[in-house]
């Protein structure tokens, strides 16, 4: 028995005739898809680790475009910002199909699923969601001024 696993290993090439004790190589793992990734993340990871895995989420999940044809704006905490996008992710934002994340200093379009995947890792990322009702009643001055829904900036 001991010759039949010895020839698997080496028709394998994890093992080489020459020598008794051979051991396999460790090879890298495949990757696994960004939400796997993130479903069998230890529990005792380092920042570093977690920093990484969200960059790499970040780079498989992204949807920007650098020649975007819309200039979307968005508010940021106090600040507005802006994203070039296409009409069809215009669409998708208003939808909620995708989400703005904001990571160090740049912003990321991602599916809402990603970004929930994001937060679990690190809940203080900021993502920013489509609201389609304003929380605060119009003003007296804003209600006698109607902004037509079509206005492109």
């Amino acid at each position: 028995m001991k010759n039949a696993l010895q020839e698997q290993l080496i028709k394998a090439g994890l093992a080489k005739t020459a020598t008794g004790k051979n051991y396999p190589q460790s090879t890298p793992p495949k990757p696994a898809p960004a939400s796997a990734q993130l479903a069998l993340k230890p529990a005792s990871s380092t920042p570093k680790d977690i920093r990484n895995q969200i960059k790499k989420l970040l780079k498989s999940a992204q949807q920007n475009l650098k020649d975007g044809d819309i200039k979307y704006h968005f508010l940021e905490g106090k600040m507005v910002r802006y994203l070039y996008i296409s009409k069809r992710q215009q669409q998708d934002i208003i939808q909620g199909e995708l989400v703005i994340v904001v990571y160090g200093e740049r912003h990321y379009l991602v599916s809402p699923s990603e970004a929930n995947a994001i937060l679990a890792l690190q809940p203080h990322i900021l993502v920013i969601k489509y609201r389609a009702d304003a929380s605060e009643p119009p003003t007296e001055d804003q209600s006698r001024f109607k902004v037509p829904d079509d206005l492109m900036w």
